[in-house]
């Protein structure tokens, strides 16, 4: 029974290690930021642009709100419990909050700006579904 179990992992471990070896040439291929999105596009986040977006725009000290769609063409609905541990991953170290009036920015990841009730200063479109808004504070 031992031997018949050993065999059966041997005549396994040739095309095991093939796809070992393709996984790791495909990343080697990869531009660092490519493999630093990876996770992102692991768990179905197809759309990564608005992130990078806000690490440019959102200043270092500053919070932000994650606002996303339950669905969205472009994700699936699946992925989408996913879009606010990666900002909070991708932005540090920003400060994501989860009270939007504490927000100084609002990362829009198919959610729809207009209906948070805020007013905004700037807003930076990253395609149809993604948004940066800088929220407008009265002076």
């Amino acid at each position: 029974m031992a031997s018949a179990a050993a065999a059966v992992t041997l005549w396994h471990v040739p095309s095991e290690l093939r796809e070992v070896w393709r996984d790791v040439r495909n990343a080697s291929t990869q531009t660092r930021l490519e493999r630093q999105l990876l996770p992102a596009r692991v768990v179905g986040l197809r759309e990564t642009r608005i992130f990078l977006v806000a690490a440019e725009v959102i200043p270092r000290g500053s919070t932000y709100y994650v606002a996303s769609a339950d669905t969205g063409p472009t994700t699936e609905a699946g992925a989408l419990v996913w879009v606010r541990p990666f900002a909070t991953y991708w932005l540090l170290p920003r400060r994501r909050t989860d009270e939007l009036g504490e927000a100084d920015w609002v990362v829009s990841y198919g959610g729809d700006l207009d209906s948070l009730g805020l007013r905004y200063r700037r807003v930076i479109r990253s395609g149809a579904e993604f948004a940066l808004a800088e929220v407008a504070r009265d002076a």
